[in-house]
């Protein structure tokens, strides 16, 4: 097909994918207090009216926009994998054959993706000098031909990145990442500003260099978490009143909590419960002492 990948760019791209599992692998395994290890298995091709066949049995399929080039990307991962993934999150039984995917699964498994996302843009900024940004869409345990007809526009070639994820106490399981040929030429032309006509090692990266990553995590994989910017809140405590009671405040009104003085308050990061803690005052200002860091099904 013309303007199709050649050989020698769909193995850079190979390359690539398979550094990217590795740092992925801590950060997985920092969102879920758990071992975890994700490796690259394989990528091909697919023309548009072919690219569904590739995928048999139930998968979540995360669609999400590529804002860099305006193109939409997805996330199919096998239904098994989703269902181990929510089943750390939400500190479930490890038997996850024995259910389908609710929607709690759902969202909890997006989260986990978001936060993939904003590593693989770090992860992308490392290695090609490229920062692109990721922004999730939608979740569906559809099949994901619905999902790849709606997100076809303007794409005649898609590439399908298969990556095997193993968490500590489940079976290893298939996780897909489908990119529009679009996005990976805009990859290919990256990482062409740092190798030469001839292969050579230009500032810090080549091809050959991906081979030989570290098989082993480093704080420089968590470190791609590390610049997210999140949003800390402190809750003293909530009131119910009747519109007739609200119509009724002025200046000098007091609305009583459903907490009481002295109780610890809650700590959230990003509306999610992080911690409990008392309240200080330090020099003139309000602050917080963490008293107790919450358990993993308590965040969600």
């Amino acid at each position: 097909m013309e303007g199709s990948l050649t050989g020698k760019e769909l193995e850079i791209l190979k390359n690539i994918s398979t550094e990217s599992a590795k740092k992925l692998s801590k950060v997985f395994s920092t969102l879920l207090g758990k071992n975890a290890r994700m490796h690259f298995k394989e990528a091909d091709v697919y023309p548009t009216d072919r690219v569904s066949s590739r995928f048999e049995g139930e998968y979540l399929c995360l669609k999400y926009n590529i804002n860099d080039i305006n193109k939409t990307g997805l996330y199919v991962v096998a239904k098994e994998t989703a269902l181990a993934l929510s089943s750390v999150l939400l500190n479930k039984s490890q038997n996850s054959s024995a259910h389908e995917l609710s929607p709690k699964d759902v969202e909890v498994c997006s989260q986990a993706f978001r936060k993939i996302l904003e590593a693989e843009s770090a992860i992308f900024a490392q290695m090609i000098n490229k920062r692109f940004t990721f922004q999730l869409q939608d979740s569906k345990t559809e099949a994901p031909f619905k999902v790849l007809k709606e997100a076809s526009a303007g794409v005649d070639e898609w590439i399908v990145c298969e990556y095997r994820l193993g968490i500590e106490g489940f079976s290893e399981g298939a996780v897909y990442g489908v990119y529009p040929k679009a996005f990976g030429q805009a990859v290919l032309e990256a990482a062409a500003g740092k190798i030469s006509s001839k292969g050579e090692k230009i500032n810090g990266w080549n091809p050959d260099s991906l081979k030989k990553g570290k098989t082993g995590g480093s704080m420089g994989d968590i470190s791609l978490l590390l610049d997210t910017p999140l949003s800390l809140t402190v809750e003293l405590g909530r009131a119910k009143m009747n519109l007739k009671d609200i119509m009724q405040l002025g200046i000098g009104s007091i609305v009583e909590l459903d907490r009481m003085a002295g109780e610890t308050v809650d700590i959230k990061v990003n509306n999610k419960l992080l911690a409990k803690g008392e309240v200080v005052v330090i020099d003139e200002n309000f602050g917080i002492r963490i008293v107790s860091i919450a358990k993993p099904n308590e965040r969600v």
